[in-house]
């Protein structure tokens, strides 16, 4: 009989050397930021949670939370924190009540008004938009009066400029 610690430990080692790494480079002084938020939940607390990528001068993976109507945002990342401010356009909406979805599309401004850790001293701003899809829930083969959804995806891609002291 093979012993499976040993097994486990032969293909960790394997699969360790194509690993990447997941430790985040030190952030540049200045640079050009995307970040890349995506939210899921069919309902849940209000102000939304996000899952949260950014690339460019620097790359980190984290959560958001978002209140975009009340124009507040908090990133979190593993070296830090970025809080920032929104301001938004008024939201344009379509929809098919034949098959029960509806898109939103909303873009706005953000301005980074403080960091925590390694983006302390942060600032910056930059555009965003913001797009959700939802699919309605079905009674009888017709779109339901609740508020609720089967299914929501909201994607929210912002760029702009970053500086660090």
């Amino acid at each position: 009989m093979r012993n499976p610690k040993l097994i486990i430990a032969g293909a960790l080692a394997i699969a360790g050397a194509g690993t990447i790494t997941t430790a985040a480079a030190a952030p540049t002084p200045t640079g050009t930021e995307h970040f890349s938020l995506i939210n899921i939940q069919t309902s849940g607390p209000t102000p939304l949670h996000y899952s949260a990528i950014a690339t460019g001068a620097f790359t980190a993976g984290g959560t958001a939370i978002l209140d975009l109507r009340a124009g507040t945002g908090t990133l979190r990342f593993q070296d830090g924190s970025i809080r920032l401010l929104t301001k938004h356009s008024p939201t344009k909406t379509t929809g098919n009540l034949k098959t029960c979805l509806e898109k939103d599309t909303q873009s706005g401004t953000y301005t980074i008004v403080s960091g925590t850790g390694v983006y302390k001293g942060i600032s910056g701003s930059g555009k965003y938009t913001d797009k959700a899809t939802f699919v309605g829930a079905t009674v009888n083969g017709k779109c339901s009066n609740d508020t609720t959804a089967d299914a929501i995806q909201i994607i929210l891609t912002a760029i702009g400029p970053v500086s660090l002291p």
